[in-house]
């Protein structure tokens, strides 16, 4: 099995949270952190230093008391910004995702606890790419993904537990940014969304 694989595998065992609850993971690096936090619709006076385990926590209890909130820890690695959406799904939004492409690229994983898995893509504003889990290699893959999708067992019928490590490699070698427990526990940014 590839390396990378076998990494994301062990990061989804020992941190079940990001496996067992909705969790929307997003890149980019067409725009800047404050214009993010605009276009994810989060209020720029509610920011706060948090890590992933506690922002998942507070995510967790609003969630369950539902209060209509949301809320994105974001920050950056290497020369990516990387949103984190515990129970929320604001990066799969399309104008969402075209803005934070904007001059670059952004792409963004669903762990999806209830429903399909999904992946998507947008390079310079345009959404370019949709990918579910189960879903045959039906329509083209932008060569800028393709190039990095080799011994990835992303289409067809993959169990979640094998389609999302496989999406996680992917967006490894797209970005060269990693996801990392180092990187979920160091505090970053966390804001509240008001949608």
């Amino acid at each position: 099995m590839n390396d990378l694989i076998t990494r994301y595998k062990k990061l989804l065992q020992e941190n079940w949270t990001l496996e067992e609850d909705t969790t929307c993971l997003t890149w980019f690096n067409g725009c800047d952190i404050e214009t993010a936090v605009s276009l994810f619709g989060a209020d720029p006076r509610s920011a706060k230093p948090m890590d992933y385990p506690d922002a998942r926590d507070e995510a967790c209890v609003a969630f369950q008391s539902d209060i209509q909130s949301n809320l994105v820890l974001l920050g950056t690695a290497g020369t990516w910004n990387i949103a984190v959406e515990p129970y929320g799904w604001e990066g799969l939004e399309r104008e969402v995702i075209e803005g934070l492409a904007g001059d670059g690229d952004a792409i963004s994983l669903l762990i999806a606890a209830e429903a399909i898995d999904r992946l998507v893509y947008a390079h310079k504003g345009t959404f370019c790419y949709l990918l579910r889990r189960l879903d045959d290699r039906e329509y083209p893959v932008p060569d800028s993904l393709e190039a990095h999708m080799e011994d990835l067992p992303l289409f067809g019928h993959i169990s979640s537990t094998d389609w999302r490590p496989s999406a996680l490699a992917l967006i490894e070698r797209f970005t060269g940014a990693g996801l990392t427990w180092e990187w979920l526990s160091r505090h970053h940014t966390l804001y509240q969304i008001r949608r």
